[in-house]
């Protein structure tokens, strides 16, 4: 029985040294700053202890390969800036410089002036610059220890257009400012009677309250500065309180000016009118979309004063009884706005992009008038053997071919490439339907077919040929027996 009381007590002996060995070693790791807060996961989400070292700004800009791939710890780091939601600029009492956090394209759910305490991994990004990463599936986060209201500076329009400078990055609310040149809730103008100037609102997806030009409105957003020009920007996170406060209905609206150009004056300086209300009066549409609707009518127009062609697209301005008015030749006026289809999302014109004039749902002046229906052609019926016996007198003439027989049909990148016969000829002609003409469908080798058209020499480069070619006009066509 002595025998194993002994034994116990050595045991209990070695059991209190053994813990207290563990503690002092945990001492000593808080106090070299290793062990500054621990998490439930190791740095890949996958269970274990994360450890963060508790930091200073000024540690990590001046040494930082010293915490490079590190977790570490900022404590009441204030934000300084939040050019996107998903990252900020952040320092703290022992620095004015700054650092940059990023949560991985996640909402941070912060604004300026937060008071936050930060857990993530300090890293290189791409040898250019450090930033506290914010990782998923780890104990990394973002603490708001002390959060402010934000702050809109209540300022006249024309006060602000008169000294931007001095308001760039403030957020301001404007009282009392006319809606002008809405292409949509996510791109329109602001004025007043005090200025003549304009100023542009970019809205990054919010949801606003319905208006229309002319109306009258109280709107909160971040003045700056963009592409060397004032706008006001409505941020698109919940840290902030912009957007359209009041309407007050301006009636019938604004009237809006249209000045009168012809084609030539603008695809002569196409960058002077950029943004101006247009009318291009009586001019001809030279060509139109295959896909035209109501929903979307894109179409040339030209006119006596130049050959080149300027692009039209009208949203839902066109009835879809007219639509299949809308066709070379047709005389039309439009009004709309002069511009580019930025499809590089850049908000600069590039050489890919072309000038247009958009005739906008959004604008109750904006119109497209048909003011005189392109005249119906009258086809010839004609049989092969007619066309190719005298192609003198049927070269360039509208023609109907009735009863053809589809011999071959050939997809090329330019359009479908198809030889035809008929009862009267031995022998076969080329028909040829370019990609924006009208396009059949379900043309296979042995359709019976009928065609209205154009017969025509192609003068090709090694051999010529004579044609029957359907133009974009909306009257030449294919049916099929």
């Amino acid at each position: 029985m002595k025998k194993i009381y002994a034994l116990l007590v050595i045991l209990l002996a070695l059991a209190v040294i053994t813990t207290g060995c563990d503690d002092k070693k945990k001492k000593e790791d808080t106090i070299n700053g290793e062990d500054d807060d621990t998490g439930d996961d190791d740095d890949n989400g996958n269970g274990g202890s994360t450890t963060y070292t508790t930091v200073a700004v000024d540690d990590l800009n001046s040494t930082p390969y010293s915490y490079s791939g590190k977790n570490v710890k900022v404590v009441d780091a204030e934000v300084t800036s939040v050019p996107q939601t998903f990252y900020c600029y952040i320092t703290d009492d022992s620095t004015s410089s700054t650092v940059k956090l990023y949560g991985y394209d996640e909402d941070l759910g912060i604004k300026v002036g937060d008071v936050i305490t930060v857990q993530g991994i300090f890293e290189q990004f791409e040898n250019k610059y450090w930033e506290i990463k914010i990782r998923s599936k780890t104990d990394d986060k973002v603490t708001i220890t002390d959060s402010v209201t934000v702050a809109y500076t209540s300022i006249g329009l024309e006060a602000l257009l008169s000294d931007p400078d001095s308001y760039y990055g403030l957020s301001v609310e404007l009282k009392d400012v006319t809606v002008v040149n809405k292409d949509s809730y996510y791109h329109f103008k602001l004025t007043n009677d005090k200025t003549t100037e304009k100023l542009a609102v970019y809205n990054d997806g919010l949801y606003l309250k319905q208006f229309k030009e002319g109306d009258t409105i109280t709107i909160k957003g971040q003045f700056i500065e963009y592409n060397d020009a004032p706008e006001l920007k409505l941020r698109n996170e919940t840290a902030y309180d912009d957007g359209v406060v009041s309407v007050t209905d301006g009636g019938g609206g604004t009237t809006v000016t249209y000045e009168v150009h012809t084609v030539s004056e603008i695809l002569g300086d196409p960058e002077s009118f950029e943004g101006d209300n247009v009318q291009l009066t009586d001019v001809k549409v030279a060509w139109i979309d295959d896909g035209n609707s109501a929903a979307f009518t894109l179409f040339g127009v030209t006119d006596d004063t130049r050959a080149e062609t300027l692009e039209i697209v009208a949203f839902n301005k066109i009835d879809e009884n007219d639509i299949a008015k809308i066709v070379p030749d047709a005389i039309v006026t439009v009004k709309g706005k002069m511009g580019y289809y930025d499809q590089n999302k850049n908000d600069v014109k590039d050489e890919d992009e072309d000038w247009q004039v958009t005739v906008s749902s959004y604008s109750d002046s904006d119109e497209v008038i048909i003011v005189e229906e392109a005249a119906a052609i009258t086809y010839s019926e004609v049989t092969l053997n007619e066309l190719l016996g005298d192609t003198d007198t049927y070269n360039e003439s509208d023609v109907k071919v009735l009863n053809a027989e589809i011999t071959t049909l050939e997809e090329r990148s330019s359009g479908l490439k198809i030889n035809i016969t008929d009862a009267s000829y031995n022998g076969t002609l080329i028909l040829f339907i370019p990609n924006d003409a009208d396009q059949p469908t379900g043309l296979a080798v042995g359709n019976t077919i009928n065609i209205w058209g154009q017969f025509k020499w192609w003068p090709h480069s090694h051999e010529g040929y004579w044609e029957v070619i359907l133009r974009e006009n909306g009257q030449d066509k294919v049916e099929k027996v």
